[in-house]
């Protein structure tokens, strides 16, 4: 809500500056936010109530891997076999964690480590529907877009399945947590990754998601002192360097 409240506003206020959106790209602009917000952050948010931050980082570093995927089974873009064999290791590493205690598929945190390896899959479809109206509209606009648009699509799921936000728990601290998610990495964060994507091609960009599980991991053990586990450690290590593989390739 904070992230559209600003968005909204600055498309009220440079409206007459802002060029007009063709007639046919309305519903894929529509699609583009469902994915944005009741997709892949509802699937994101709702997967760490059940699984842990470093494993929801991890996921969010195939990024790369699922838009090379996307890019060749959609766009027809021809990769290396470098590349193939760097999406098979980065996934091997991902099942390693994924079966870190067995194959207990009923178990919550399983259920968590797929819904945030699902938003990530998401945000590789945002990455690259973003990349493509960026050098149309500009990064900043098409952010502000999909931000709006997903707020308002959102509202309906929220109505359904949402819990209303007990007084108590208004405390400044909580409200300062919330300011922080709502402004500074919904709004400074995703416009300076549209900027990025308007510059930089869009599998060299998703490669900076390979940072977040090694910062995670680190603010984790120090804040809430959660020690990853050496298979952890092991099939991030793979994860990452599959990752780095596919991006080297031609």
């Amino acid at each position: 809500m904070l992230s559209a409240l600003f968005f909204g506003l600055w498309i009220a206020i440079r409206w007459k500056k802002l060029p007009k959106i063709d007639k046919s790209d309305y519903w894929m602009l529509i699609v583009l936010g469902i994915m944005n917000i009741p997709l892949n952050q509802l699937l994101f948010i709702w997967g760490l109530e059940y699984t842990v931050a470093p494993n929801a980082s991890l996921a969010y570093s195939l990024t790369p891997a699922f838009v090379v995927i996307l890019s060749f089974l959609f766009l027809k873009v021809r990769y290396s076999k470098q590349a193939l064999l760097g999406i098979i290791i980065a996934f091997l590493g991902v099942f390693l964690i994924l079966f870190e205690k067995g194959l207990a598929i009923d178990s919550s945190k399983f259920l968590g480590d797929i819904m945030v390896l699902s938003a990530s899959f998401t945000w590789g479809i945002v990455s690259m529907m973003m990349a493509k109206f960026i050098q149309k509209y500009g990064a900043f606009y098409v952010t502000a877009i999909s931000m709006v648009i997903g707020f308002i699509t959102y509202l309906p799921i929220y109505a359904l399945i949402g819990a209303p936000l007990e007084p108590q728990l208004l405390s400044l601290q909580t409200i300062g947590e919330l300011l922080y998610l709502g402004l500074v990495t919904s709004v400074v964060s995703y416009a300076l990754y549209s900027f990025a994507l308007s510059r930089i091609e869009t599998s060299k960009v998703a490669v900076f998601n390979n940072l977040q599980p090694m910062l995670t991991t680190i603010l984790a053990i120090l804040i809430f002192k959660e020690l990853p586990s050496i298979q952890f450690v092991i099939g991030g290590v793979i994860a990452i360097i599959g990752v780095i593989i596919t991006q080297n390739s031609k």
